[in-house]
Parts: structure tokens; sequence; C-alpha cells
């Protein structure tokens, strides 16, 4: 995963190799600022290029990484990117995740015919990290939000089943890091 994101970073801010392990080595000083062998199980080189990239994405798209990094780590149905909440519209969810698209931050798929996305594990792990270390949960709030305009009411018509089943781990997810935030 941390060479695909490098890859997609070079590629996308046309940079060479070494210009790369240029920048990489002077985020490597940010980077052990804040990660902590003790509370995470990753390596500092893996913090260090997510970090890197992180740093090159617009701040729409660092938002919307927020928000998906407290997501379950299933499939997203792409019809999220159609929900509007707040002062985020379809158009500006979409350009974000075009962004997180090319600098590797999630893939897209489809199962079935129907197209969904995802953030990997150990990039959602980071984020949500970087968040709770920054004091910065307000995305987690968004996110909920975010899954509650696109859960449609009416769970006992069985029309609904198919936009409510692939939200339903993700609307469980964020309730239960929604609770322990709370009380913590």
């Amino acid at each position: 995963m941390a060479i695909e994101q490098a890859s997609a970073y070079i590629n996308e801010m046309g940079i060479s190799f070494s210009q790369y392990l240029s920048e990489w080595n002077n985020q490597h000083a940010d980077t052990i600022d804040w990660h902590s062998e003790s509370s995470m199980e990753y390596k500092n080189s893996i913090f260090n290029t997510w970090k890197l990239t992180y740093n090159g994405l617009s701040d729409e798209a660092r938002k919307m990484l927020h928000r998906l990094s407290w997501f379950a780590a299933d499939p997203i149905p792409d019809f999220m990117l159609d929900v509007a909440f707040g002062e985020y519209e379809p158009l500006q969810l979409r350009k974000a995740y075009a962004e997180l698209k090319r600098f590797s931050m999630l893939t897209h798929f489809s199962i079935e015919e129907k197209s969904y996305f995802r953030v990997h594990r150990l990039v959602q792990d980071v984020t949500r990290h970087w968040q709770e270390k920054e004091n910065n949960e307000e995305e987690l709030w968004e996110a909920l939000w975010w899954i509650d305009v696109a859960y449609i009411s009416g769970a006992g018509d069985v029309r609904n089943w198919p936009v409510l089943e692939p939200l339903t781990s993700h609307a469980l997810a964020l309730a239960d890091f929604a609770h322990s935030k709370k009380y913590s």
C-alpha cells in the first residue's frame, strides 16, 4: 500500500523519485513527533508515506478522508457521493473522491454491477489516529450526519433494503466510535 501511495504521489505531483525521497526524508522528523510505537502497530515509514501524501491533498479531500476514516472497512456504495449534507454538495464530494482516488487513498471497484469504493484499513487507522492526536473529531460527527441523511427511513419496507443494507456496517461503526468518544 505504501508503494502504491508513493507512486500515486510521484505521478500526481509530477516529481522524480529522488525529489520524492527528499520530501519523504524531510517529512520523517515530523512523523517521529506524532507516531507512537506503543499505541500503533505500524512502522514509521508507513506513517511517513501517509503523511507526505496527506499533505499533498486539498482541504476538501482531507475532510472527506477524515470522515471516511470513521466508516467501517467494508465497501462504501458510490451513491454516498450523491448524498448532499450541510454545505457539502455532490459535486464537491465527487471532486474530493477523485482526488483521493488519484492519490491511492481509496480504491474503486464493482460487485455484481454495483459500484463501491473503500479506504484501506491502514489509511483509516492512521487518519483516525491523526484526528485523535490533533483533538479533531469534528469529521466523526459529520460522518454520522452524512450516513444519517443517506440512510432512508422505512427499514420495514423491503424496497429500501438495497440502500440500507450496504450502509448498515458503516452506521454501526460510526455509532460505536461516537459512543466511545462521548464517554471517554
